[in-house]
């Protein structure tokens, strides 16, 4: 449950950041830090404007998360299953450069949930999110090679479930 959290806030402040942007696209590179061991995790990700957002996990382990308008799919092909939210109302989009603080051209902080959030711009573009999260893990997403306003098809949102997938509705 506490990754589905953290995509939905994570969801939420890549639109903050991208609001004048139709589309973007990127590779990325996520570090868990946890007693000093580290896991990295790397994929790609897809938005499109408004609610669309593909998060495509490669390495170690291949895993597709959707989000679209208000439902969440998490696809696991090694387990066989797919996780079914609704997202509330309170997950909507809103603006968190709003609510962040500037601390420097290229850095914004924002607290949510008594959680403290870097976001790190590169050519004003998102660059890095760094977090702890709630077990205390150190969490540093890195984007790198974006794309903005590229054409996406829609199709690329909607997950393709097999029949034989377990359906797990949260």
């Amino acid at each position: 449950m506490k990754i589905i959290s953290f995509f939905i806030f994570l969801n939420i402040s890549l639109f903050a950041f991208f609001e004048n942007i139709s589309t973007f696209q990127s590779s990325f590179r996520q570090i868990v830090t946890s007693d000093g061991k580290e896991i990295i995790y790397s994929g790609l990700i897809f938005i499109k404007r408004p609610n669309s957002i593909l998060w495509k996990y490669q390495y170690p382990i291949e895993k597709s998360i959707y989000i679209r308008d208000r439902s969440l799919f998490m696809v696991e092909p090694d387990l066989e299953q797919v996780i079914i939210k609704s997202i509330s109302t309170s997950f909507q989009l809103i603006n968190l450069l709003e609510d962040s603080q500037k601390i420097d051209e290229n850095r914004y902080s924002t607290k949510v949930n008594e959680k403290e959030y870097l976001f790190i711009l590169k050519n004003s573009i998102l660059h890095r999110v760094i977090y702890n999260d709630e077990l205390g893990n150190f969490i540093e997403v890195t984007f790198t090679n974006p794309k903005i306003d590229k054409e996406i098809g829609d199709n690329l949102f909607i997950p393709n479930i097999p029949n034989y997938f377990d359906r797990i509705y949260q």
